[in-house]
Parts: C-alpha cells; sequence; structure tokens
C-alpha cells in the first residue's frame, strides 16, 4: 500500500490485532474489582465500619482502573491514524499485553500495602513499562504505518504526550521510595492529566482521519 510518497508497510489488516488489544483490555478492567472482597456476613452495625475500612483499597481500585482505561483510550486514538499492521508491530502490542494482564496483580500488591515503597513501585514500575513499549510502538508507526499525509506537527505531539507519560510514572516510582502516598497521588493525578491530554488531540486526530 502507497499513500503518497511513503510506504506505510501495513499489508496486514490490523483488525484481528484491535480485538485481542481490546479483549485483554477488558479482562484486565474487569479482574481488578476481584480485590475488593467483602466478608461473609456482617451485623448491621459493622456494615459503615467496614465500609471505611475499605476506602484506600477502594481508591486504589479507582486509580488502577483509570489508569489501565486511560492506557487503552491512547491505544485507541494513536491505532486510528495507523494503516495495516507488520510483525514489529505485532510484537509491540503483545508485549504491553503481557503488563496489562499483570496489572490487577500489581494494583492489588498496592492496594494491600499502600504503605510500603516496594508495594506501590512495583504498580507504577508497570505501568511505566508499558508506557515506554508504546512509546517505542508508536516510534515504529510513525515510521511505516502512519500515512505520510498526517500533520507532523500532530504526529509530534503525540510522541511528546508518549514521553511524558512516561516520564510521569517514572517520577512515581522514585516518589514511591521517598514517601509511599506520594508516589500515589502522582499515580492518580496522572490520570485526570492523560485524559485532558487526550481531549485536546481528539479534534486533531479525527480530522487527520477524516483527510486521510
Amino acid at each position: 500500500m502507497r499513500i503518497g510518497s511513503k510506504f506505510t508497510g501495513g499489508s496486514l489488516d490490523k483488525g484481528r490485532l484491535d480485538t485481542l488489544v481490546d479483549a485483554v483490555y477488558a479482562i484486565a478492567l474487569t479482574l481488578l474489582v476481584l480485590d475488593l472482597k467483602p466478608p461473609g456476613s456482617l451485623s448491621p452495625s459493622q456494615v459503615p465500619h467496614f465500609l471505611y475500612s475499605m476506602l484506600p483499597q477502594i481508591g486504589i481500585y479507582a486509580i488502577a482502573f483509570s489508569t489501565v482505561a486511560l492506557l487503552w483510550v491512547c491505544h485507541h486514538y494513536y491505532a486510528t491514524l495507523i494503516v495495516g499492521t507488520d510483525f514489529t508491530h505485532v510484537m509491540l502490542n503483545l508485549s504491553p499485553l503481557l503488563l496489562i494482564a499483570l496489572v490487577p496483580f500489581t494494583a492489588a500488591v498496592m492496594g494491600n500495602n499502600a504503605s510500603s515503597s516496594w508495594a506501590v513501585a512495583v504498580f507504577t514500575l508497570n505501568v511505566a513499562v508499558i508506557c515506554f513499549l508504546y512509546v517505542l510502538n508508536w516510534r515504529h508507526c510513525r515510521r511505516r504505518l502512519v500515512p505520510a499525509e498526517v500533520d507532523r506537527r500532530l504526529l509530534d505531539t503525540m510522541s511528546v504526550n508518549a514521553w511524558l507519560s512516561l516520564a510521569g510514572e517514572i517520577v512515581a516510582t522514585a516518589l514511591a521510595f521517598v514517601a509511599p502516598l506520594l508516589g500515589i497521588a502522582i499515580a492518580a493525578i496522572l490520570v485526570p492529566a492523560g485524559f485532558a491530554a487526550m481531549a485536546r488531540l481528539e479534534p486533531r486526530i479525527m480530522q487527520a482521519v477524516e483527510v486521510r
């Protein structure tokens, strides 16, 4: 397939790959809630205390769920500009899925040990490696699978956003060893910041898709 002056290399249909990616994200998002386990039975007077004691774990669940959701949103919008797929692209999509499937475990570790630096770091580092693999994936896609007609300034902005996400998770990991709650706070702040960045990019991405 030749678009403009740039050969995309995307001779394979990426629909099956996108379906697999969506399925893994859906399963990971669903499994996150399994760490919130109520006891077998409570008296009416014990319910309020139990719910209050669960607030930290519910908060961790919300952070983990929204983090995975943000990763999926980013993947979804970035993938709209990609034409076809190739072997490298497939491998660079499968590798993050290994770690996406691990998020329920690392989130459970953090939720059950929120005062432990290592427990927080194992979650933020997990997300950081996912972000790094997506940076590599996007770099490959820009060279091989994105049509030449797409605005380079848009692609540059998307690359910067990907690097900033990686940097933010690295900072959260480092700060977890200074103060675990600070690492959790940074991880939480990165979520609305990421959604805001994607909301700003959406009109430009949709315009690029229409032009293509």
